[in-house]
């Protein structure tokens, strides 16, 4: 199921903050470290990481997503099962309707998004990695500060 419907579940009420800017999240997402990846409104994707002092939050085009596709090698013994991954497209740009089994959403270069934002906890008198203990509904705030780009952040 993907994070397009509204959630009723207790406790998801920051996933439904953000379905409910239309952002699609990714189901391969952790909430512990928090690190969430999906799609914008725009198509664009993102990927937000929290760890350390900082939340970082990378952003890509439209058309550098897909799903990392495990391949079964062409042995069949055990330890080789899913070794290998492909990265295929997305089945309908700019959506995550379709996810093939055991697929997560990444990135073309990671490495090299086209926008970074950054908010540093240091503001707040964080020290060592209190950014990593953050709970999803707090995450979900400063995502929604780092989109907005309310001044408390900065492009890294």
């Amino acid at each position: 199921m993907f994070a397009r419907s509204t959630p009723t579940r207790r406790g998801a009420q920051w996933l439904a903050a953000l379905v409910g800017r239309g952002l699609q999240v990714c189901p391969s997402s952790v909430t512990v470290p928090v690190e969430l990846r999906g799609l914008l409104p725009d198509g664009r994707g993102f990927h937000l990481l929290c760890r350390g002092v900082t939340v970082r939050l990378h952003l890509y085009e439209p058309g550098r997503s897909g799903w990392e596709v495990p391949v079964a090698p062409a042995t069949t013994r055990p330890e080789d099962a899913y070794a290998d991954y492909a990265i295929r497209p997305l089945t309908q740009p700019g959506r995550l309707d379709g996810r093939p089994d055991g697929a997560r959403l990444v990135f073309v270069e990671p490495d090299h998004p086209d926008e970074r934002r950054v908010f540093d906890g240091r503001v707040l008198g964080w020290r060592d990695y209190e950014a990593g203990l953050l709970s999803p509904a707090a995450a979900t705030a400063i995502l929604l500060r780092l989109l907005a780009g309310d001044g408390t952040v900065r492009a890294a």
